[in-house]
């Protein structure tokens, strides 16, 4: 069995990272053979071939020539790829990686900052001395379930290492035959797999017919019960075989404590994880994504509709520390929407949200399904405190799933993020055409020439929060003394105050139309994280 770098993508201790795959995500079968930390390029003579490299990019600055000869070093001296986790935010390092990674010669890969290389180490070194024992198919997986690493892994994980050990397909599917996680099979496997009938007993052992081939089935029990089963070309007329696949199923069932449930949460994370492979670079024909997407049990799609939350922090001060927990916040979303009406699972989106992928046949009504969707995660995320409101943003639905998961997505985010700066006035949800010129600034907010105008129109009360948001108050009410004593809870006499000193500053009368305009621009690009 080979260890390769999607697999160990794959792992808690790495996937919990979050992984973006910022360049030749064709090379992520590449075999790793060894796990090596460095922040030097100059590995020559150090390595073997097929190392895997973990750095924190101490050595990387902004020049683009700097960071392609590190990467072209690592590759010159036989590492199979590179995953960087950085210390600190470094966002134009960080760009200038990704465009680096592009022509890079191994897969390069990014983690969430300050990722723990102590337990990826200690995992990757548990999967290479699995791999390096030279057992294969069931003995491998006898031997590797009998081990202390097994007892580490979480059903995924589990599921993925023994489907490689097997090198055979395999199946997990819940009781009522609905495919929760697959590995190894073929886009015609699949085919036939989707199209196969139900389990009938042959000689005393459960089968499907997939395609002209006997597909064995075994039970999957949980503390007593049966909760799923396990469909495999493996112990087909080997009673031995088969004896070890039960023992396989057994082993399932232990991690599954509450049996469908659990089940049910492992497919929404499988439509989840499908999801994220295509945005982070594993391209799929339509075709193939969509015979995925049948095996998990979604079919008969008219519409994917993307949608996208953005979270906010109340108040003008930002603190990293109240930002909420995305993760938690996604496993949630996924126990909520697993019971809605339509199949629809929450998904990685970016740094500042979750996304949720709806798919809804061809006579459902959108905006119903929509509002659905908004009421049932409203009282979920309404559990995360006070320190931040969410935005709900919807993107241009399309029956393709591979344009709804990319440009989709993307559209929902910054729909989302745009909406996230309005005064919503109760609108359960918002698209592009609900923003007004909030969604043309939307192409601003990278240009250099936006952070130098808001620095001219705000930079004396940039460091000075009530008065950021007095005059975003006082811009939302138009101008109106009474509405804006009113809002902010200060006497008239402070509100003259606070207006005469702005003006003095900015050396015009509020009252002036372009002047309000001008104010009106520069807040909403802040707002939106344009820094002067």
């Amino acid at each position: 069995m080979t260890l390769t770098i999607r697999r160990i993508l794959g792992v808690s201790a790495v996937s919990e990272g979050h992984p973006q795959v910022l360049g030749q995500a064709r090379l992520l079968d590449s075999p790793v053979r060894s796990i090596h930390v460095t922040e030097s390029a100059d590995l020559s003579g150090l390595l073997e071939g097929g190392e895997l490299i973990l750095s924190s990019g101490l050595s990387l600055t902004t020049s683009l020539e700097t960071t392609q000869a590190f990467l072209d070093g690592l590759a010159a001296a036989g590492a199979a790829g590179v995953i960087f986790s950085f210390l600190s935010d470094a966002p134009e390092i960080k760009k200038c990686l990704e465009t680096a990674a592009a022509t890079a010669q191994i897969p390069v890969v990014l983690l969430d900052d300050r990722a723990r290389f102590v337990d990826i180490t200690e995992t990757v070194h548990r999967l290479i001395y699995s791999a390096a024992r030279g057992l294969s198919g069931l003995d491998a997986v006898s031997n590797f379930l009998s081990s202390a690493a097994a007892s580490h892994l979480e059903l995924r994980e589990l599921f993925s290492a023994i489907a490689d050990m097997l090198d055979a397909p395999l199946v997990l599917e819940d009781s009522l035959s609905t495919v929760v996680i697959h590995q190894g099979l073929d886009p015609e496997q699949m085919r036939r797999f989707i199209q196969a009938p139900a389990s009938s007993k042959v000689l005393g052992s459960s089968v499907r017919v997939v395609g002209n081939e006997n597909w064995l089935v075994y039970p999957v029990i949980g503390h007593g019960r049966k909760v799923g089963q396990l469909v495999s070309t493996v112990g087909a007329g080997n009673p031995r075989a088969s004896l070890g696949m039960e023992e396989v199923g057994a082993s399932f069932g232990e991690l599954l404590p509450n049996g469908s449930a659990d089940l049910a949460l492992a497919r929404q994370e499988s439509l989840s994880t499908m999801v994220k492979e295509v945005r982070s670079g594993e391209i799929r024909s339509e075709k193939e994504l969509l015979l995925h997407a049948a095996m998990l049990g979604v079919a008969s799609v008219d519409l994917f509709v993307p949608i996208a939350i953005n979270f906010k922090q109340r108040g003008s001060a930002v603190s990293a520390s109240a930002s909420p927990d995305l993760a938690a916040i996604t496993a949630t979303l996924q126990d909520t929407l697993r019971g809605s009406s339509f199949p629809a699972f929450a998904c990685d989106s970016g740094a500042n949200g979750v996304g949720i992928l709806l798919c809804l046949p061809a006579a459902a009504d959108i905006e119903a399904a929509l509002s659905i969707v908004h009421d049932s995660i409203g009282p979920v995320l309404g559990t995360y405190g006070n320190d931040s409101s969410w935005t709900m943003g919807v993107g241009t639905a399309s029956p393709e799933l591979g344009i709804t998961a990319l440009k989709g997505l993307d559209e929902a985010c910054r729909v989302a993020h745009s909406a996230s700066t309005m005064d919503h006035s109760g609108a359960p949800y918002h698209r592009a055409s609900d923003l007004g010129f909030r969604w043309l600034m939307q192409r601003l907010l990278d240009v250099e020439e936006s952070h130098t105008y808001v620095h001219d129109q705000l930079a004396p009360f940039l460091d000075e929060p009530e008065y950021m948001d007095f005059i975003e108050t006082y811009l939302q009410t138009n101008g109106s003394i009474a509405e804006l004593s009113r809002a902010l809870h200060l006497s008239r006499p402070s509100v003259y105050a606070r207006l005469r000193r702005i003006e003095k500053v900015q050396g015009r009368e509020l009252t002036d139309a372009d002047t309000m305009t001008s104010l009106h621009l520069a807040v909403t690009l802040y707002r939106l994280g344009v820094r002067g």
